[in-house]
């Protein structure tokens, strides 16, 4: 009996963490997203930096990003794509990247391609 309940409970455990078909996972993370500021933004200077996923296109979608710098300057890019890619991850053709240059450490942005690892915190929508 100890068995046969450990073994049921062990399946809907095993169900609850199922991953996410592409399509689900492509319409969980379509919208609008926010980068969370940390302290090591502080001395970059980034104020906001906002990222919309839309969806228009089967495997991809269209991307915008507006980031805002508090000494006023903003980066808008609204022609960029971004894709869902197996085992979690998400291909961004080009992005805003802020960083602080070694030498003498001025501020630097840059478009840059990347890819993000996502994890999906509700896994048990998928059971």
């Amino acid at each position: 009996m100890r068995l046969a309940v450990f073994a049921l409970l062990l399946s809907f455990t095993i169900s609850c963490r199922r991953k996410p078909t592409p399509d689900d996972a492509r319409a969980l993370l379509a919208g609008e997203r926010q980068l969370v500021l940390a302290s090591n933004c502080n001395d970059l200077g980034i104020a906001s930096d906002k990222l919309l996923l839309n969806l228009d296109g089967k495997l991809d979608g269209k991307m915008e990003q507006h980031v805002s710098l508090s000494d006023g300057q903003h980066y808008d890019s609204v022609t960029e794509r971004w894709q869902y890619l197996p085992d979690n991850r998400i291909e961004l053709n080009e992005r805003f990247n802020v960083s602080r240059a070694e030498r003498n450490g001025s501020r630097g942005t840059e478009k840059r391609f990347e890819i993000l690892i996502v994890q999906f915190t509700n896994p048990r929508r998928f059971s």
